[in-house]
């Protein structure tokens, strides 16, 4: 299962379908309290977080600490409209499993679930 914590409509809707449609199962929240709370009921079932870069009240590093700190090994993509060298080199750092730079398409969404995922399959 897939959680995306996204504060743009759009974007998260457009994500949970596409990733729907590729035969992922999607949670979706539009802030890092609604993620956090959800992650810690689904914790279990939950391969993967995808966040903004910014999530309201809170950035992405804060939001990936909290949940490397319930599950040290969970995947983070992070996705952004910029990442400078520094921010980059703080996201890695901190344990993102991968960056997207806005606009990404969809071939690029897919390509980076399933290389963080190790998953191969063509769903």
């Amino acid at each position: 299962m897939i959680l995306i914590v996204e504060d743009d409509d759009l974007m998260r809707h457009v994500l949970q379908v596409f990733l729907e449609d590729c035969g992922y199962r999607v949670i979706v929240t539009s802030n890092e309290e609604q993620g956090l709370a959800m992650y810690g009921t689904r914790t279990s079932e939950i391969r993967l977080v995808m966040c903004s870069n910014t999530v309201p009240n809170a950035d992405c590093v804060h939001l990936m600490r909290r949940l490397r700190a319930l599950t040290p090994d969970i995947k983070i993509i992070v996705g952004g409209n910029f990442f400078s060298h520094d921010v980059r080199y703080r996201l890695m750092n901190e344990g993102a499993s991968a960056l997207l730079v806005k606009p990404y398409g969809s071939e690029e969404v897919l390509a980076a679930v399933r290389s963080v995922l190790g998953d191969n399959s063509t769903r």
